[in-house]
């Protein structure tokens, strides 16, 4: 399905909830949600790589596992073995841009993956006042927060477009920070779907301007985010399923798939080698790293038996994830089971079939799963640290797909 005449939108959030199009929202943005779930693909089963943002965000862009790549929180710097899948595309003809926001991660983006323009925070109020004549008492007030970091994304977002001179396709990827349900000081409790209704609101914004300029039928949108959400409440381990479970929806101009849910497990280290794949890249240069492509031609592939999430010292998942900073921590998912692996080998095992919520540590009952899940679990990371000594051979790569077959 090489389509190097479509341009590509990465919409990612820090957290959004896995939820998201799932959800009937009585919501302006509610009904593109469900048109993009029905057009597009929509992976049930999409987790994120870590919890930690520095991970995520190199996963998303390298196509590797934090343990393949090495960009953790306990050594925040991009490493220079990691593959860029914006380098990729700049080479395949794309023009590429990068929207954020927020310093941090700008710094970071910046610092390695080479996109044409990347407009950072100093984007600030007296362009979009330019722009869109807004009076400073007005824009003060509605671009303030996150939200006015969101909307500032997508206004920056809308004036680029207008500037682009559409002579070869484009990668846009645009980031949004996290929209809380806590509500501020003096603030009425806040609907708990605060969160989907954020989101809801900036992609549709997204989707009209792509159909106001003529460019919908011939672009690739993606949907996802770093880490999930939990809807319902306001705190939450780091690992929990609603957590490391992200929203993800693909959609693929025509005559691409699209219309259902896809149940195989992936994550978000196999965006990158996916988009590659997509916009006409090689085959071992859409196949970078451990990273899976999702579709090929008109079909979805099939995806590993189990993912892994990794949790270094000092991660932070924001309000919604309470970190254990002194330790490390490996989540082992099956479709059956949840298995915690820390530092201090402390073991947990939960059957999410029988019990959903994870409420019943099952690792003294079944030591022997215990076991075959622990060698599984280092089995792979020890796959994923040996990349860092080069790229993987083919028959690496082979033992690589047989690590995650674990019983489930």
């Amino acid at each position: 399905m090489a389509a190097p005449n479509w341009n590509i939108v990465l919409a990612c959030f820090e957290s959004a909830p896995a939820e998201l199009f799932t959800e009937e929202l009585n919501e302006p943005g509610g009904e593109v949600l469900r048109r993009l779930a029905r057009e597009g693909l929509r992976f049930a089963r999409a987790f994120t790589n870590s919890p930690g943002t520095i991970e995520a965000l190199v996963s998303l862009f390298a196509g590797l596992a934090p343990a393949a790549h090495g960009a953790t929180s306990e050594t925040p710097t991009w490493p220079a073995h990691a593959p860029d899948a914006v380098s990729g595309l700049r080479n395949l003809g794309y023009g590429t841009v990068a929207v954020c926001p927020v310093r941090d991660v700008a710094e970071q983006i910046c610092a390695k993956s080479r996109f044409h323009w990347l407009i950072p925070p100093q984007w600030r109020l007296g362009l979009v006042e330019r722009g869109w004549l807004l009076g400073r008492r007005v824009a003060g007030r509605w671009l303030r927060g996150n939200e006015g970091l969101a909307r500032r994304t997508n206004l920056a977002f809308f004036h680029w477009l207008d500037h682009y001179r559409p002579a070869r396709p484009f990668f846009a990827w645009l980031y949004y920070p996290s929209r809380h349900a806590e509500p501020s000081h003096g603030e009425k409790p806040a609907d708990p779907f605060a969160p989907a209704i954020f989101a809801a609101n900036y992609i549709s914004g997204i989707v009209r301007a792509l159909e106001q300029r003529k460019l919908w039928d011939t672009t690739i949108f993606v949907v996802t985010a770093l880490r999930g959400t939990p809807l319902l409440r306001q705190e939450a381990d780091s690992l929990d399923e609603d957590v490391v479970r992200i929203p993800l929806v693909l959609r693929l101009p025509v005559p691409g798939p699209g219309g259902f849910v896809v149940e195989e497990f992936c994550q978000l280290s196999d965006l990158s080698p996916t988009l590659l794949h997509l916009a006409g890249a090689e085959e071992e240069l859409g196949a970078a790293g451990y990273g899976r492509i999702l579709v090929r031609g008109n079909r979805v592939t099939a995806g590993p038996e189990a993912v892994v999430v990794e949790e270094y010292r000092g991660v932070s998942a924001g309000n919604y994830g309470m970190a254990f900073p002194g330790y490390r921590r490996r989540l082992l998912r099956t479709a059956r089971f949840r298995f915690l692996w820390q530092t201090e080998e402390i073991p947990e095992l939960y059957d999410v079939e029988a019990d959903p919520a994870a409420k019943r540590d099952l690792a003294l009952e079944q030591p022997k799963m215990v076991a075959v899940m622990r060698a599984q679990l280092f089995h792979w990371l020890a796959v994923q640290h040996a990349y860092k000594r080069g790229p993987a051979s083919g028959a690496a790569e082979a033992v690589h797909q047989r690590t995650l077959r674990v019983v489930s």
